[in-house]
């Protein structure tokens, strides 16, 4: 069920958002990483494909999500994985730094709390550390992951979520 917030609309991805996730994901690596990352490595890790964007979907498909929409518009999504540990967050790359991100991070954290996760981890690009580290995360360790046989330096961060109170 979406909720508004501030104008935008805040709920899941449904399946007619898939592809707009898997455009949005590739179009925001490919802008905002580019300070933090070179070509090929951005190429390996967010292919522009048909290939790539139906395996985005896919994976969607099976996580718990959340989206925030402007005017029926996706301008940012995140995802948990199986564990309850944060996926994917991505914002699109003309709304960065207007709180989205921040949005879509609360509500995951919200999802993870529900299902009883007490600590929440995700691994953070060079790019978005400082997001995260605002957002009450700690670096646990520095990572390599390797993406189409091409290695990306990553974060291993997490935080303790808030207990939810029952009444």
């Amino acid at each position: 069920m979406s909720e508004y917030r501030g104008g935008l609309e805040v709920g899941p991805l449904i399946a007619d958002d898939y592809d707009a996730a898997a455009q949005l994901f590739c179009d925001t690596v490919h802008a905002v990483n580019a300070r933090d990352y070179a070509a090929g490595q951005l190429d390996a890790w967010a292919p522009c494909d048909d290939q790539h964007h139906a395996q985005i979907a896919r994976k969607l498909a099976g996580q718990q999500t959340a989206s925030v929409k402007e005017c029926g518009m996706l301008v940012g999504f995140g995802s948990l994985n199986d564990e309850g540990n944060i996926d994917m967050l991505f914002v699109h790359k003309d709304r960065q730094g207007q709180g989205i991100g921040s949005t879509i991070l609360e509500e995951l954290e919200r999802v993870a709390a529900e299902r009883g996760k007490e600590c929440v981890s995700l691994f953070s690009s060079v790019t978005a550390k400082p997001f995260f580290e605002h957002m009450g995360y700690a670096v646990e360790s520095e990572n390599s992951a390797i993406r189409n046989g091409v290695t990306l330096s990553n974060y291993l961060m997490s935080k303790q979520l808030q207990k939810t109170r029952t009444l």
